[in-house]
């Protein structure tokens, strides 16, 4: 599933695996249950609009991009506040982005 998102401001072009949530059954005839699951989108590319692959940006941690690109890419109060890798951020924004479609 490919998904365009605003990272930061920035529009990125995400190609993915999209899993969808599937729900907890309690139990069924034989006595067995399922958990169920969250949705979860696995990011195979990160590109720019223009085709540039930046999907190693991602793997990085967030303190060592920062470091550096010095607020280039993202803003330091957001830094401060962010606890998370990149990657898991650009998931969430995946997922939201899904999420907008649908309705």
């Amino acid at each position: 599933m490919t998904v365009t998102v605003s990272f930061f401001g920035v529009d990125l072009v995400v190609e993915g695996d999209y899993q969808p949530a599937e729900p907890m059954v309690r139990y069924y005839r034989d006595g067995s249950g399922y958990h169920g699951c969250d949705e979860d989108f696995e990011v195979n590319s990160v590109k720019t609009v223009s085709g540039d692959d930046i999907t190693e940006l991602f793997d990085a941690d967030l303190y060592r991009v920062w470091k550096r690109y010095d607020d280039t890419v993202i803003p330091r109060v957001q830094i401060k506040t962010v606890g998370e890798s990149l990657m898991e951020l650009l998931v969430v924004s995946c997922l939201e982005e899904i999420e907008a479609m649908r309705d």
